[in-house]
Parts: structure tokens; C-alpha cells; sequence
């Protein structure tokens, strides 16, 4: 009988596994993309009624090109691309969500420069949009849509000195934004709040992830006040808390907010990359509760965190060591996370050698940003207990020539969930990721997959 017992264990272990590694190849949507392609927080792929939608910019010799396309998943077909619109630069990057009309919605545009919104004129559909509504000026949009249909949208000011929030009613203007976050005095340089929104399952509370990056200059004294902190608005902007429900008045600063991690030194280098970064992986389960997933370089190079809330809003930091026992010399470089419907967790992740050369005293360096590493394993990395535990499945097949880069997941972000019966899709670009020389065009392929088990259509 305990012989029996084991073969059936081992016959069910072997067909898990055959249905978590994925099958397939990636679909390329484009040949043009840009060196930043699919870079950011914002949410980039939408699902819902049989439709996957995405958007990516491309780079041409006549300049920089957001577009969308949609997969009829019950036929397996691709729609034409669309452009919604030209970019200042790559900078200017297109964001995507969707609400309960099946109206899309995309933010584009904007590098310290105006920001515009087009919706898509019929349901479920990128082939056509509105004309182009002017928001507010600024850098790097997130968007997330409320469970009554109201926009929110962040960007960086133009002038470098706040995280702005933009409101849209159903219906109606943009409203003017407010500050959530100010620089504060003492850093005049140049300044990063990178974040990620989003809502429970009800769609009343918003969730908000920012990383602080702010220096006294443009190039040597960059980073040089670091943080990964958090807030929550329960009334639809107007008011925030902690997660203990103490009030936050904005605009807020670090000392103000639930703050996981903080670091105040001088950088390595000039023009030093983030030691701490969530990159926005901010994520919702079916109870309400958010999970914060953020590197840091301060104890070992690309340490995953996972911070999450006890009953009483008090947050539980934990190093994730996954990847440290399933391959052994690799750490974590580059990550994107998400959370299907049944709360199970979800990460793409792009692995680099623990003794990377870039790598300057176990902190990054722009060298090893604007060069990833070719030939390292991309693995999902699979919750089902509410990030206690990860398995580590192999995700894509190792390129050795090529640099995969800015792998950017599937998120829940407006009226879409990722529900049970598949895994989330991402997209990713192969190629450059520097900035061109003058008179050059950078062009990358870019990606949309996924992972399925064998013999499932698509």
C-alpha cells in the first residue's frame, strides 16, 4: 500500500510539473520596438471576454511609435497593429486598463512633457480611438481603474519635485491633480517615484507602492535618499491612511508613511540605479490584503523581499530564497509580479550570475542596467500560500546571444482578473536597451506569451 501511495505521489508530482512548465513559443508582436519597448510599472496587457489586448512602443527612423493589438483568444488570431500616437522620446511609453463597458483606456506620451488619454470607441476593440485629451505634464503614467468605473492616474511632475494624481470621474474631465508625494527641501537634483496602484476586489480601496530616489544633482549625488513605502486611500483619493488605518496627510514623505525599507548614503558611482526598488509590484488578494515585492542590494546583491500585512496592519518583511536554492550561483536582476483570482502569485523573472562583473561592491551600476546579462534562465516563480512558499518552473528557453529585457506581467488593473483555468501572459523585448547614438534607430523584437500546458489551443 505505501509502495502504491508513492507511485501515485510521484505520477501527480511529474504531472504537475508537465502543466507549470509552459509549451509554445512566444508570439513576436513587432520588429520595431523601441530600447524601452515594455519598461515601467504601468500596466501594459489586459484581458477580458475572449480578448487579450496589449500595448508597446516602437522605434522608427521618422521616431518613436505607441502602439496595441488584440488576440482573439477563441481564434488564436492577431489584429493589425494600431498607433495611438507618436512619443516625445522612449521615454514616453504607452499604458493600458480597462473598464466594466469594456472600454479601453490608454495614457501616452510624456517625458516632463504633456500627457494625453484615448479610450477606445468600441468595447473590447484597438483598432479605434478617440482623439486625444490633453491630462497634465509629467514622466512615467500608472493607471488603474475603479470598481465604478473612475480613473486614476500618477505621473512624475515635470518639474521633478512630486508624484501627481490625476482623477477621472465616469463621464466626466480630468480633475486637477493632487500631490501625494513631495520632494523634500534638501534634494534639489533629480528625483524617481516609481509606483504601482491597485485595488481589492471590491474596487473601493486604492493601494499605493512609491519608491523615493532622490539626490542633489543630475549626475554624482543621485539616489542619494532611497525608500520603499506604502499608503492606501479608502474614499477614492481623498483621504489616506497607513495600514493601520492612522491617517497620512498629503503631500507625504517616508516618516509620514508605512516605510519597508529606507537608505541614506552617497552612491558607489555617479549616476548610480536604485538599491531599493519595488519597480511598483504592488498586489491585492481576494481579502484585501496588499503584497510588496521589492530587490535590495543593501545586504546582498538583488535580495527579494515580500512584506505583508498582519490583522492588525502591521507589515511582515520576509527575504525570499527561492531562487537561491533552486540554481545555486544566480540571483534575481529583473522581475515582474502578479496575483490570479484564486490569490495565487505569479512572477516572470530574468536571473543573473551572483558575481556579476557590473556589479560594484554587490551594488548595481548603470553598466549592468543598460546591459543585461544574455544566456541566464527566465523561471516563474509560483505562490500558492500567500508567498510563505515559491516553486521555481523554467519559463522561456535560454538565448545565449540575446538579452531579454523589461519583462512586464499581466496584472489585474481595471475590470480584468486573471481567473482560474490559465496562467497570466507577459511581454518582454529582445535586444538593446541603451540609449542610441545620434542619427541611430534602435529596433527590438518584441514578445507576448503565455505558458500553457501541452495541447491547449491558442
Amino acid at each position: 500500500m505505501i509502495r502504491f501511495l508513492a507511485a501515485v505521489a510521484v505520477v501527480l508530482t511529474a504531472a504537475f510539473h508537465s502543466l507549470a512548465e509552459p509549451t509554445g513559443k512566444p508570439f513576436c508582436i513587432s520588429t520595431e520596438g523601441s530600447e524601452r519597448a515594455t519598461t515601467g510599472p504601468g500596466n501594459m496587457i489586459v484581458t477580458a471576454a475572449g480578448k487579450t489586448h496589449i500595448v508597446w512602443q516602437d522605434s522608427t527612423k521618422d521616431g518613436y511609435f505607441n502602439r496595441a493589438r488584440t488576440l482573439d483568444r477563441a481564434s488564436g488570431q492577431w489584429s493589425a497593429a494600431s498607433t495611438l500616437n507618436r512619443g516625445k522620446d522612449n521615454h514616453a511609453r504607452p499604458i493600458l486598463t480597462i473598464d466594466s463597458s469594456g472600454t479601453l483606456h490608454a495614457v501616452i506620451s510624456g517625458h516632463n512633457s504633456p500627457v494625453i488619454h484615448r479610450q477606445s470607441k468600441r468595447p473590447h476593440d484597438t483598432s479605434e480611438w478617440t482623439d486625444p485629451v490633453e491630462i497634465g505634464a509629467g514622466t512615467y503614467p500608472v493607471m488603474a481603474c475603479g470598481g465604478d468605473d473612475t480613473l486614476y492616474l500618477t505621473l512624475r511632475s515635470a518639474k521633478h519635485d512630486a508624484l501627481l494624481l490625476y482623477i477621472k470621474p465616469p463621464g466626466k474631465s480630468w480633475q486637477k491633480p493632487v500631490e501625494l508625494v513631495r520632494r523634500a527641501p534638501e534634494y534639489t537634483g533629480y528625483v524617481g517615484y516609481a509606483n504601482g496602484l491597485a485595488f481589492g476586489p471590491d474596487g473601493k480601496i486604492l493601494h499605493i507602492v512609491c519608491d523615493f530616489y532622490e539626490g542633489k544633482d543630475w549626475d554624482k549625488q543621485l539616489g542619494l535618499h532611497q525608500a520603499v513605502t506604502y499608503m492606501r486611500s479608502p474614499d477614492g483619493g481623498r483621504t489616506w491612511q497607513r495600514a493601520d488605518g492612522s491617517d497620512v496627510a498629503i503631500p507625504a514623505r517616508p516618516e509620514t508613511m508605512d516605510t519597508l525599507a529606507q537608505d541614506i548614503r552617497v552612491r558607489p558611482e555617479k549616476s548610480s540605479p536604485p538599491v531599493l526598488s519595488s519597480g511598483g509590484a504592488i498586489l491585492v488578494d481576494s481579502k484585501g490584503s496588499p503584497f510588496i515585492f521589492y530587490s535590495s542590494h543593501l545586504k546582498k546583491p538583488g535580495e527579494l523581499i515580500l512584506a505583508s500585512t498582519d490583522a492588525r496592519g502591521q507589515w511582515r518583511p520576509r527575504s525570499v530564497d527561492a531562487i537561491e536554492k533552486s540554481h545555486a550561483g544566480f540571483r534575481i536582476n529583473r522581475r515582474s509580479f502578479t496575483i490570479m483570482q484564486d490569490d495565487v502569485i505569479e512572477g516572470i523573472v530574468e536571473l543573473a550570475p551572483i558575481d556579476d562583473a557590473k556589479l560594484k561592491d554587490g551594488f548595481p551600476t548603470r553598466e549592468s542596467r543598460l546591459n543585461p546579462p544574455t544566456g541566464t534562465p527566465v523561471v516563474w516563480m509560483i505562490s500558492r500560500d500567500g508567498g510563505e512558499t515559491f516553486e521555481v518552473t523554467p519559463a522561456l528557453p535560454t538565448a545565449p546571444q540575446v538579452a531579454r529585457c523589461a519583462f512586464n506581467i499581466e496584472r489585474p488593473g481595471g475590470h480584468n482578473r486573471i481567473e482560474m483555468g490559465r496562467r497570466p501572459s507577459f511581454s518582454f523585448f529582445e535586444g538593446l536597451i541603451r540609449y542610441p547614438e545620434k542619427d541611430e534607430t534602435i529596433q527590438n523584437k518584441v514578445y507576448w506569451f503565455e505558458a500553457r500546458s501541452d495541447g491547449e489551443k491558442r
